[in-house]
């Protein structure tokens, strides 16, 4: 009897035991699958807080880099006018320039690395700086010439600025709606 006894409870250590254990195995899966799903979320948190850092980093260069690029124009375009000569117009560049400590590169890279779809108006942007410099050198080497009208390049010159101004914009918007849908 006594072997029937320790039969029983042996019987009974094992199947409490094989509970026991399936009740750990349940518990640590249910805990695992939770910590999954947590590491998911913080991830998910992690990238949405980079991407709207970069925004809005980029929209604070890309603020600096538009008002630079313009501030650039209006002494050239004041030269045209003939409210101040050219010399003028350097001091005022050499001026502002110290002032400025615009990180062109940062802009550029996080353009190119973080979102391919603020390229296109970005180029359009350089597309007029470029176009703007080509009118301003132009008139640069009439000026250096002694001829200081520089009413036909005004002419070409204006339209241009306020293209600039334009893309800036339509820049602006882009990344201001890429920020709001974060």
């Amino acid at each position: 009897m006594d072997i029937l006894q320790a039969l029983i409870a042996l019987i009974g250590v094992l199947v409490g035991s094989f509970f026991t254990i399936l009740g750990i195995w349940m518990t640590n899966k249910a805990n695992l699958k939770r910590f999954e799903m947590q590491l998911e979320h913080e991830k998910e948190t992690n990238k949405v807080n980079l991407t709207r850092d970069r925004l809005e980093e980029l929209y604070i260069l890309s603020d600096q880099y538009f008002n630079a690029l313009v501030s650039h124009q209006l002494p050239l375009r004041m030269v045209m006018k003939g409210e101040i000569s050219f010399n003028d117009a350097l001091d005022l560049h050499i001026e502002w320039g110290k002032e400025k400590n615009i990180d062109y590169q940062r802009l550029d890279m996080i353009i190119e690395m973080y979102f391919k779809e603020l390229q296109e108006p970005y180029n359009e942007v350089l597309k007029i700086r470029d176009e703007l410099n080509d009118i301003s050198e132009g008139y640069k080497e009439q000026y250096k010439n002694g001829d200081y009208d520089g009413k036909k390049w005004l002419l070409l010159f204006q339209p241009k600025l306020e293209q600039l101004a334009q893309k800036t914009e339509n820049f602006r918007n882009k990344l201001t709606e890429l920020i709001k849908n974060i």
